[in-house]
């Protein structure tokens, strides 16, 4: 579904290298504890060589709240009510947010199915997805700017879009198979992005079917320090990989990052291409996850 697509793509940067080492027959992990670079078990993964020893077992976690069960309520969003019915509890770990999944009730089934609000403890909305929400006026090949212009001015009574210095466009790939518009408003301290971004999916068409308002959860990104960079956790991250491969360690690279919340400690998360030579000794790499926490 769009939802979930959206969820993954866009929620959602320095190499030091040794000598290639001889290896043992089989490449096991090292025992890797570190209380300030934990290894996240994003899922991701796939084959590899290690046998990882996470820090973090899940970053999504879904419950079901028994007293919650069949319960019913009515919101309203951009001057539409929404009639919903409670689903699941979700716990975004690594942004320290917790929230109720509530299907919008429809009378078609397999569109139910597709359409959810998520609502945190006092029922403001965190995420909204439904076909549509609204609808803008676009024509074919608008620019992304122009689009976004559209969206914020749409939105403007339930979105705050001034708090944001920057605005990330992606826009439709007929030749990718990909027929939306996405925009992320995000604020960046230092040299990484906060995770209280705002995130808006729109359909070439117009429709905008997607909402994300991360923003509406206070995880003290305004207690950062402003000189807060990248740079100054590499040597973690580093110590932090020589303790995963051992041996095999070649190099890595940070490929995105930002300021996540783990139970009330701020920190980076990292996505992080770490190099390593295979048990025939030829370079490969893992695509991996951790999360640094920020000197405070």
């Amino acid at each position: 579904s769009v939802y979930h697509s959206f969820n993954q793509t866009h929620f959602l940067q320095e190499t030091n290298n040794t000598e290639p080492a001889d290896l043992p027959d089989s490449t096991e992990c090292v025992e890797a504890s570190d209380e300030k670079v934990l290894l996240i078990d994003n899922g991701t993964l796939g084959e590899s060589e290690f046998d990882y020893s996470y820090d973090i077992q899940k970053i999504i976690i879904q419950t079901i709240d028994k007293n919650k069960e069949g319960k019913e309520k009515t919101i309203e969003f951009a001057g539409k009510q929404y009639k919903l019915r409670y689903d699941k509890t979700v716990e975004y770990y690594l942004l320290n947010t917790t929230v109720d999944e509530y299907r919008i009730i429809k009378e078609d089934a397999e569109q139910e199915e597709r359409c959810c609000v998520r609502l945190l403890p006092d029922d403001t909305i965190y995420t909204i997805a439904d076909h549509p929400i609204l609808s803008i006026d676009i024509k074919e090949g608008e620019s992304g700017e122009k689009v976004k212009a559209k969206v914020e001015n749409a939105l403007k009574d339930e979105i705050d879009f001034d708090e944001y210095e920057y605005c990330r466009i992606d826009e439709p790939d007929d030749s990718a198979g990909f027929y939306y518009y996405c925009f992320v408003w995000r604020n960046v301290k230092g040299n990484i992005v906060r995770g209280d971004t705002v995130s808006v999916a729109v359909k070439y068409d117009g429709d905008i079917t997607v909402i994300w308002m991360k923003n509406k959860v206070d995880n003290g990104y305004d207690t950062l320090p402003d000189d807060l960079s990248l740079d100054d956790y590499l040597p973690q991250i580093e110590s932090k990989l020589k303790k995963i491969y051992g041996e095999a360690f070649v190099d890595y690279e940070v490929k995105s990052s930002f300021v996540g919340n783990i139970d009330g400690n701020l920190c980076i998360i990292c996505d992080v291409d770490a190099d390593y030579n295979n048990k025939h000794n030829e370079k490969t790499y893992d695509q991996i996850e951790l999360a640094v926490f920020i000197n405070q």
